[in-house]
């Protein structure tokens, strides 16, 4: 199944509990993919690897990211937009930010 094939490539085998869509199915639309790993430092090290899906040719377009409730995806979308403001007023003031 894909879900293996895609934790092999980021050198996490037998690390998925369970896995389910999300969404209703839509033709020409992709749906997240939910995953349930055995333990929570498993996630950080597959999102860690995550990077190595981008330099196969079948999943360079898959990505993984952290599941985030409502107010988490507030909350770092404002950070987000906050370190970008001040990357800004850094730049403008010809000062380079280092975090």
């Amino acid at each position: 199944m894909c879900v293996e094939k895609i934790f092999d490539i980021v050198d996490m085998r037998g690390c998925v509990v369970k896995h389910h869509r999300a969404g209703l199915k839509k033709a020409g639309q992709s749906r997240p993919l939910i995953v349930r790993m055995q333990e929570p430092n498993m996630v950080m090290e597959a999102l860690a690897n995550a990077k190595l899906l981008k330099e196969t040719l079948c999943y360079k377009t898959c990505y993984l990211a952290p599941d985030r409730s409502p107010e988490q995806r507030a909350a770092h979308r404002q950070l987000i937009s906050d370190y970008g403001d001040e990357e800004e007023e850094g730049r403008a003031a010809g000062q380079a930010l280092l975090y």
